[in-house]
């Protein structure tokens, strides 16, 4: 069954049942959950609550967000359906989507304004991306993929630099600390990770 099919099944699904049903559904499906998935299921379910805010947002930056989202939906529908080539105007119009900075700006700005996140969030937040990051460096490491070391070193220093304007002192000395000590015998990454900011404490001879 290809995904655009499965997820109508489970639209037709999810109408038909009750809220206590779903409720019910939900929490099953929380019990069965791997620990390792458990932060971003509540991260995901939190969000569910901020959709009807972020839906009074009627600013022109908003509604242009709405459409690029519904043109790159319709295009990903077309490529399931074989419809249209991955290759062909989809790219165009991503890109240039995607790589305008002033455009991304004024919608990250927007965000912030119009989502409030509160404190025990913000941490489930920070939890959940620095598994992700955990992830992507260990399967750059598993693979020897040295090409990546300095990528996986600026996700690592950008966390730590956003745990820092949190109020932790020493977030992102402790937080490139810990990793260079995961990988300790991958210099190449060490290098990197000084590249980023890590303070090197080694003994000079």
């Amino acid at each position: 069954m290809n995904l655009l099919k499965f997820l109508e099944q489970v639209d037709q699904e999810t109408g038909a049942v009750s809220k206590a049903e779903l409720a019910g559904f939900v929490h099953d499906m929380a019990r069965i959950l791997p620990e390792a998935e458990r932060t971003d299921f509540l991260c995901r379910l939190r969000n569910i609550r901020k959709k009807d805010a972020l839906k009074a947002v009627k600013s022109d930056v908003e509604k242009g967000i709405i459409e690029k989202f519904n043109g790159i939906k319709t295009d990903l529908e077309r490529i399931e359906k074989e419809e249209l080539c991955l290759a062909g105007s989809l790219n165009q119009e991503y890109d240039e989507w995607y790589c305008s900075e002033e455009w991304f700006w004024k919608c990250f700005k927007r965000w912030k304004e119009s989502v409030s996140i509160s404190a025990e969030e913000q941490e489930n937040c920070l939890q959940w991306i620095d598994g992700l990051i955990t992830k992507r460096v260990d399967g750059i490491m598993y693979k020897n993929h040295r090409n990546y070391y300095g990528e996986c070193a600026a996700y690592i220093a950008a966390l730590g630099e956003v745990q820092e304007s949190r109020g932790e002192i020493g977030g992102k000395q402790r937080t490139m600390a810990r990793y260079k000590e995961m990988y300790s015998r991958r210099s190449a990454f060490h290098g990197e990770l000084r590249t980023y900011g890590m303070i090197d404490f080694r003994k000079k001879k």
